[in-house]
């Protein structure tokens, strides 16, 4: 309705107006941004550059639409765009080293963040995000130097702790890790990730009674996790000592149980029960959520437990609606494609699969994943392509996979 309402009187005020930014156009932008309607602000930034392909800030414009619904490669091409009519509005290139960051093109994105801070030395989120992509590249010492940067310009700078935790965190130094997580969560109480590091570090010091409330407030503020899935995969999804810890989780069940709670709070108990493998109590949590329309991650989570549980009609109904609700999440669809390879619907999965790419062409697991399913249905030509594509990008060659591609 929205769309119908407003899109197309504005698109009559630029046939108006070419070549001039009138007030009913900002009004117009706005209106649609302030319905998140941001697939329709694409369309309409699109009839702008159709009437001025010349003008730069019609594509950077159009980039900020895409990056809202996580169009994040068709923003990346915008600012392109944008960068080869305007080569000295700084906004272009740290806006573009930011979308290469959440998509991992790590060396790329350092390259137009150091072009950001060439131009704008004061720009302190360009040295966080300088620093994520060098912590992620695993170029620990860099990392360091911008979060130092970052901080010396914001000392309240919450990010900057966050990440520089992590890196120190990585590189062992324990400690300082843990320093700055409770700086994170005195900056903001809600922060998933001090939370959850804070108690991985309770656990690493076998002071497992003491972690288990920690996780339970990580897990009520999970929308605010990492999205950098290097980072992820080393730290969000560690060996959790989870055999140690379903004692103190069976306990505070029950502590839990006899409590009216709200849906966050028994989302909060199902990702808990989740992370120790216990999927039938996770299941029994999720089932008490009654406005899954509130907490539409709900779906994600309830499949990941039901495929544990290896109810794959459930865990492919469950993500559907969550794939429904997210089109351009990446996340949802490679989930999606585990399940259609775990059910012998490879065509299924690869175009899921092939629909991650397209969103993101950086992503290597789905590189991969492509490579694996080309390989077991005999298509080696597009197996070599996409194994040499997932390798390209910085995966690592494993001499324990189940599958060998043999490339000419």
């Amino acid at each position: 309705m929205f769309r119908n309402t407003f899109f197309f009187p504005c698109l009559f005020v630029v046939n108006l107006f070419f070549g001039q930014i009138t007030e009913e156009y900002h009004q117009c932008a706005l209106e649609l941004f302030q319905q998140q309607d941001f697939r329709g602000a694409d369309d309409y930034f699109t009839q702008k550059i159709k009437l001025n392909p010349g003008d730069a800030e019609n594509y950077f414009e159009r980039a900020l639409a895409r990056e809202k619904y996580f169009f994040y490669a068709g923003a990346i091409d915008d600012y392109t765009k944008a960068i080869s009519i305007d080569t000295t509005a700084v906004d272009y290139y740290f806006l573009r080293g930011v979308m290469r960051v959440k998509i991992g093109d790590y060396s790329h994105a350092i390259t137009d963040l150091n072009k950001t801070v060439s131009m704008e030395a004061d720009n302190t989120d360009a040295w966080l995000y300088k620093g994520i992509a060098h912590t992620c590249l695993k170029n620990y010492t860099s990392a360091l130097e911008d979060y130092e940067e970052a901080i010396r310009q914001n000392n309240s700078h919450h990010d900057a702790y966050l990440y520089r935790g992590i890196t120190h965190f990585l590189t062992g130094n324990f400690s300082k890790a843990e320093n700055d997580f409770q700086k994170t969560t005195q900056l903001d109480s809600s922060d998933f990730n001090g939370l959850y590091l804070l108690a991985f570090i309770d656990v690493q010091k076998k002071q497992y009674q003491q972690a288990i409330p920690k996780l339970y407030r990580a897990f009520l503020h999970i929308r605010n996790r990492l999205t950098y899935p290097e980072l992820e995969s080393e730290l969000l999804n560690p060996v959790f000592a989870r055999e140690n810890l379903k004692p103190y989780i069976h306990s505070f069940n029950k502590e839990m149980k006899q409590m009216d709670l709200p849906d966050s709070a028994w989302l909060s108990l199902g990702l808990l029960n989740q992370l120790v493998y216990m999927p039938e109590q996770a299941i029994h949590y999720y089932h008490k959520i009654k406005n899954s329309t509130e907490l539409p991650s709900l779906y994600f989570h309830q499949s990941q437990s039901e495929f544990a549980m290896k109810d794959y009609k459930s865990a492919l109904k469950s993500i559907n609606h969550y794939t429904k609700a997210f089109p351009f999440s990446e996340a949802g669809f490679i989930e999606r494609a585990a399940l259609y390879q775990k059910i012998n619907k490879p065509n299924d999965a690869l175009n899921d699969l092939n629909w991650v790419l397209y969103l993101n062409p950086q992503h290597k697991n789905a590189r991969k994943c492509c490579a694996e399913i080309n390989q077991t249905t005999d298509h080696h030509k597009l197996a070599c392509y996409n194994y040499q594509q997932y390798l390209y990008l910085g995966g690592s060659f494993d001499t324990q996979q189940t599958f060998f591609i043999t490339c000419p």
